[in-house]
């Protein structure tokens, strides 16, 4: 089984934004916080970085019309988009359920990802291998 990390994270790279700029020019935080609250200026700076939903963005890549789809395949997808969406921080996957996943990641099957992408590609290229054991019921 592989174990994929759906943890949002903060998208923090990407072009320079007028704020990113102003914000990094000596003095200028500084100078905000004699001006705002330090909630307003820490506000000011995470809107410029996103929370990227990892569930979300996964499960739009996996069920991408842009794959081509066949209806059998559709189906078999949403399935295992399902389990995703239902997980909390982290999914367990058998590794056909896992295989489709890399496959569009690790390859050029899917193209458009950019960097905001970048630690979700990662997440599924580093997926960690982990060895379940079934429990069995006393009867």
């Amino acid at each position: 089984m592989r174990k994929i990390d759906l943890r949002p994270y903060k998208v923090t790279g990407g072009g320079s934004s007028l704020v990113k700029q102003i914000l990094s020019t000596k003095g200028v935080a500084e100078a905000l916080k004699k001006v705002w609250t330090e909630k307003e200026v820490e506000r000011l700076i995470n809107s410029q970085y996103p929370e990227y939903d990892v569930k979300k963005n996964l499960i739009s890549i996996f069920l991408s019309r842009t794959l081509r789809l066949g209806g059998r395949q559709l189906l078999e997808r949403h399935e295992i988009a399902k389990k995703i969406q239902d997980a909390k921080n982290e999914v367990l996957l058998e590794d056909g359920e896992f295989e489709p996943i890399k496959q569009i990641f690790m390859s050029n099957i899917f193209k458009g990802l950019g960097e905001p992408d970048v630690e979700l590609v990662e997440r599924i290229a580093k997926a960690e291998r982990v060895e379940v054991e079934e429990v069995k019921e006393k009867k």
